[in-house]
């Protein structure tokens, strides 16, 4: 069940990146978008840091869209 949300919520959140660096570049974005989703859906799990990537390419490619998809990931987890 644990591994069937997060799917789910990594991929209804978070869109595809285009053109995202190879190697992250934002780390202050990467470091609130981690807080923030720990905060609004609980710890990252071993499953589900393999979804880190998708913060860091949000960061990279999309920094405006930050506030968004927290506010997205609030509403799935149900903090808000």
């Amino acid at each position: 069940m644990h591994r069937q949300f997060t799917d789910q919520l990594f991929n209804t959140a978070f869109e595809p990146a285009v053109n995202a660096p190879e190697t992250p570049q934002d780390f202050d974005c990467l470091r609130v978008m981690v807080e923030g989703v720990e905060d609004l859906c609980g710890p990252f799990s071993a499953y589900s840091m393999k979804y880190i990537r998708k913060l860091a390419n949000l960061c990279d490619t999309q920094p405006e869209e930050v506030t968004n998809t927290l506010v997205k990931v609030g509403d799935f987890c149900g903090a808000f």
